[in-house]
């Protein structure tokens, strides 16, 4: 089977109105930081709560909603990692099921998130009489996603 090339969105809550994303390419030294045109229905938000004043095409690092970052993402992941094959949304510091927003197949996408909906379930590794329910969980996970899994597992 041929290893999928995974790409981390993580997204950060910032003040009361807008979130901060970034991708970050799994096993390689490179992190984007999105940005998006700044349209009409912008302006208001950002200039209201900047010192600068943004005009319509400008960029911004700035997204009103998760979802539009998300949106970002997704159409701009491969640009910035020419083998990208997955987009998953979550960090790259643990090793558990995550959301999937692209991969090559919808089947992949949809099984990928039914093992992740178990995971969140259970809360993670969360407490300890989960564990062996995890482990396994994350070894399907990453051997649907990745197409082999962590060291750990095997």
């Amino acid at each position: 089977m041929k290893k999928n090339f995974l790409v981390h969105l993580e997204t950060t809550f910032f003040g009361r109105d807008h979130f901060y994303a970034r991708l970050i390419g799994e096993n390689v030294r490179k992190t984007v930081e999105l940005e998006k045109k700044v349209k009409k229905k912008d302006l208001k938000n950002l200039n209201r709560n900047d010192g600068y004043l943004y005009r319509i095409g400008d960029k911004t690092k700035r997204f009103n909603t998760e979802e539009e970052a998300i949106e970002i993402a997704k159409e701009t992941y491969k640009k910035h990692f020419k083998k990208a094959t997955v987009l998953i949304q979550g960090g790259v510091s643990y090793v558990e099921p995550k959301k999937v927003l692209d991969a090559p197949t919808k089947e992949i996408i949809t099984e990928a998130n039914e093992i992740y909906e178990k995971a969140k379930r259970l809360d993670f590794y969360e407490y300890d009489e989960n564990d062996d329910v995890m482990d396994k969980l994350t070894k399907e996970w990453y051997e649907l996603v990745v197409g082999e899994c962590p060291n750990m597992f095997r």
